[in-house]
């Protein structure tokens, strides 16, 4: 490499006694056409030898320095960068200096408050989508974002929902999490609805799971606390897993359900299985003790009768398809008790005893679950009146 150091003679306006500025540029370059480590070697050698022309580092002050410029490294980009990249030579790369006050809880409120009051903004730069998105989620709002040029880019990955069109950047479209082939808002009501249809399902059945992993938890640990056998046969527990919970769950699970979505999805799903799941655990092994009895009918249809009121709450509001559910199932339980074929191959006992006794130790549970279902209301309705 060549480096050019000789001062022009003097011409025209110029004179080199006058030379006193620090400024300078080096140049290397290839005609091969080809990228390698060897240029910027390169440059950087050549960057410690315009030490005397002011290539010192950064000035404190102001941030000025020296430094080198290369090409684009286009194949490191697409290793670490978390969206998808344009093709070669058809993007840029900057530095955006972020003004760290926007972190601040006040000044984000203060945002929230003036985009609560107006619905148009104009002249918005990218990062001021951003801030605004994180405004609004500091204030307790899911935000949706919808755009289509890169400009929109940081505020839709920020955003609870991004929302990109087909015919948009790129980029736009690799961090939305929605695309919209066609480019028609109309398709979002049907999106919201199959969203929401998807997690209140998702809930119904996890609360019958749950409940059902409890009551045999819980059965087992009273009835080794009693002393007694555990009181429901593998055949009979098949009996309540199938009617009770495995077929209603598979209809429940592809059925309607408009319910708003809720935060504290766990916290609701603990809340109702596991004391449900409790009362029914001690349930099944108080009527055994009670009714003395050793085939587990009482058992069974105690346990029965407590997850057909669960299945019941977890069905609200009720329609014409899950009543049909709910009494096809309780049909099809009830039959195993008196047709002779079934109870001689559940081993089932039934008497008027065993009835009533059922009845009366399922109360509790009952209790419990109305309890549950108005506090559930009430939950519901402070979100309707808030939002």
């Amino acid at each position: 490499m060549t480096l050019f150091s000789a001062v022009p003679s003097a011409q025209g306006l110029y004179d080199p006694a006058q030379e006193r500025d620090s400024c300078g540029v080096a140049m290397v370059a290839t005609l091969k056409r080809k990228a390698t480590h060897e240029i910027v070697s390169q440059g950087l050698t050549a960057l410690r030898n315009m030490e005397h022309r002011g290539a010192t580092g950064a000035e404190p002050d102001s941030g000025d320095g020296a430094g080198i410029l290369i090409c684009i490294p286009d194949a490191f980009y697409r290793e670490v960068v978390e969206f998808k990249l344009p093709e070669p030579g058809r993007y840029a790369t900057g530095i955006i200096f972020i003004d760290k006050s926007f972190s601040d809880r006040a000044a984000l409120e203060e945002i929230a408050k003036a985009l609560t009051g107006f619905s148009i903004f104009g002249r918005v730069t990218p990062q001021q989508k951003r801030i605004m998105v994180t405004a609004l989620q500091s204030t307790g709002h899911v935000v949706a974002m919808t755009g289509d040029g890169v400009n929109d880019a940081l505020a839709l990955k920020r955003a609870d929902i991004g929302i990109a069109m087909d015919n948009g950047a790129p980029a736009t479209k690799a961090v939305a999490q929605i695309v919209l082939l066609d480019g028609k808002f109309s398709h979002l009501p049907h999106v919201l609805a199959e969203g929401r249809r998807v997690i209140g399902n998702v809930e119904r059945v996890a609360n019958l799971f749950m409940a059902k992993n409890a009551m045999s938890l819980l059965a087992i640990l009273v009835a080794v606390g009693a002393g007694v056998t555990f009181p429901i046969l593998p055949r009979q527990m098949t009996l309540l897993s199938t009617l009770a919970i495995g077929l209603p769950a598979f209809f429940l699970a592809l059925g309607p359900n408009t319910a708003r979505y809720r935060t504290g999805f766990l916290r609701r799903i603990m809340w109702f299985a596991w004391p449900t799941g409790a009362i029914a655990g001690t349930a099944v092994v108080a009527v055994d003790v009670w009714t003395n009895d050793h085939t587990g009918s009482a058992a069974t249809m105690t346990a029965l009768i407590t997850f057909f009121v669960i299945l019941t709450a977890k069905s609200q509001p009720l329609h014409r398809w899950t009543l049909l559910l709910i009494s096809s199932m309780a049909v099809l339980a009830a039959s195993a008790f008196v047709i002779e074929p079934l109870k001689d191959f559940f081993n089932f006992s039934v008497t008027t005893e065993v009835v009533w006794k059922s009845v009366v130790v399922s109360l509790p549970l009952v209790a419990y679950v109305v309890a549950r279902m108005r506090k559930d209301a009430q939950e519901v309705l402070r979100v309707e009146l808030v939002n």
